[in-house]
C-alpha cells in the first residue's frame, strides 16, 4: 500500500489457508480501490506454481511481480523495476539484492542469494538474444531463477 507507484493491482491467491489469512485480505479491499483481487484454490496444491498461475491468468497489469507471503519489497521497488522496464523496453527486470531480516527485524543480513560468485551489479545489464549462449549459462548456473525476483512482462 505505500508504495511511491500507484497503477497496480494486488492479487492474493489464498492456497487453502488455515488462518485468517482471506478475511485480512478481504479488510483491505476498500483501501486498494478496485485494485486487490482475492482467490482461493479449492485445494492445497502443496506448491507456489499453481496459486502464481491463477494469479497470472486473473492479472491485468502489463507486469508482474511475485510476492510471496513472507516477502517485503521497499516502497519505490515498484517503480524503480517499471522505470528500469520501460526505458530499456525489456521483458525481464531482474533483482540480485536481496535482504534478510528475523521477524524481530534484527540481524539483517544483505547478500545476492546462495552463491558467493554472482557478482552485483549497479548498472543494468543485458543477456545475448543467442538461445544457445542462454541456454549454456543456464547449465553452468549463471541464473538465478527464483519468481520473487523477477519483474516480468506479461505477455
Amino acid at each position: 500500500m505505500n508504495q511511491t507507484f500507484d497503477n497496480y493491482e494486488v492479487i492474493v491467491v489464498d492456497d487453502c489457508s488455515t488462518d485468517s489469512s482471506p478475511a485480512v485480505v478481504e479488510s483491505y479491499a476498500e483501501k486498494f480501490g478496485g485494485r486487490l483481487i482475492l482467490s482461493q484454490t479449492e485445494k492445497n496444491s502443496g506448491s507456489g506454481a499453481l496459486p502464481r498461475n491463477m494469479g497470472m491468468c486473473l492479472s491485468h497489469g502489463e507486469y508482474l511481480a511475485f510476492l510471496d507471503n513472507d516477502d517485503l519489497i521497499t516502497p519505490t521497488a515498484l517503480e524503480e523495476l517499471y522505470t528500469l522496464a520501460k526505458d530499456y523496453d525489456t521483458d525481464v527486470v531482474y533483482c540480485e539484492k536481496h535482504c534478510k531480516i528475523n521477524a524481530d527485524g534484527s540481524n539483517m543480513h544483505i547478500g545476492s542469494g546462495a552463491d558467493k560468485n554472482v557478482k552485483l551489479v549497479e548498472v543494468p545489464t543485458f543477456e545475448s538474444d543467442n538461445l544457445d549462449e542462454r541456454i549454456e549459462k543456464i547449465i553452468q548456473g549463471k541464473y538465478r531463477v527464483p519468481q520473487w525476483r523477477k519483474f516480468v512482462r506479461r505477455s
